[in-house]
């Protein structure tokens, strides 16, 4: 009910601790999709956290998981989505 009506009249939610970040921020920094940073999530490649199920992650980037996923983005096979 809350959800719909920050919704509605788009009322931000709660601002992220500090350091870090959501699902669409990661994916935006690394230049990846969203499936791609919840595989992360499910491999435990990255840490992330919920309050509550249904509410979105909170993901804790260190600097030894941004270094690793950005060596491991140029290795990846390409997707024939992406440029």
């Amino acid at each position: 009910m809350i959800r719909w009506i920050r919704y509605k009249h788009r009322i931000p939610g709660p601002p992220l601790p500090a350091r870090t970040f959501n699902v669409n921020q990661v994916g935006e920094r690394y230049g990846v999709s969203l499936w791609v940073v919840y595989y992360w999530i499910d491999r435990g490649l990255v840490t992330a956290h919920r309050k509550k199920p249904g509410l979105p992650y909170a993901i804790t980037l260190t600097d030894a998981t941004d270094h690793r996923l950005r060596d491991w983005l140029p290795t990846r096979p390409t997707s024939p989505h992406r440029p």
